[in-house]
């Protein structure tokens, strides 16, 4: 798969859990630890779609040393495009990981208020630092193009 069509489906995923997290953040706007993790979240969902729009922008360029037909002369080497899909797939359980993180908290109803004054923060605190980790991994492909 080209990292350009990883990008779109990856991209549809980031709007979709953005959008969620921000009616997450109207169910639970009297806490202002949730409002503050949703505004965590949002910046890295923010960060991963600037970075998806740039591989994505990258992928459609063509390397203007290279000798081969145009269709060949793709920046990306075939290992960065399956480490950058499988980096992009990753991320998107993650994604899954955070929807399904919000629908145990929002189904709780006043439980699921409760639930998150009592420490969901150790389940936070994993997945911000799992997006960290996807976004680190993506810039890095995206650095060594580059150079």
């Amino acid at each position: 798969m080209e990292i350009a069509a990883a990008c779109v489906g990856f991209l549809a995923a980031l709007d979709q859990l953005s959008r969620r997290l921000h009616g997450f953040s109207r169910k639970f706007r009297s806490s202002l630890d949730a409002s503050r993790v949703v505004h965590e979240f949002d910046k890295q969902l923010v960060q991963l779609q600037c970075m998806a729009r740039t591989l994505q922008d990258r992928d459609h360029q063509r390397d203007p040393n290279s000798q081969t037909s145009s269709a060949d002369a793709k920046l990306f080497p075939k290992d960065v495009v399956v480490q950058v899909s499988s980096t992009i797939d990753s991320c998107k359980a993650v994604l899954d990981q955070i929807s399904g993180f919000l629908s145990r908290l929002e189904d709780g109803g006043v439980l699921g208020k409760l639930r998150w004054g009592l420490g969901w923060h150790d389940e936070v605190t994993k997945l911000l630092g799992d997006l960290t980790r996807h976004y680190h991994c993506l810039d890095l492909a995206l650095d060594a193009i580059i150079m």
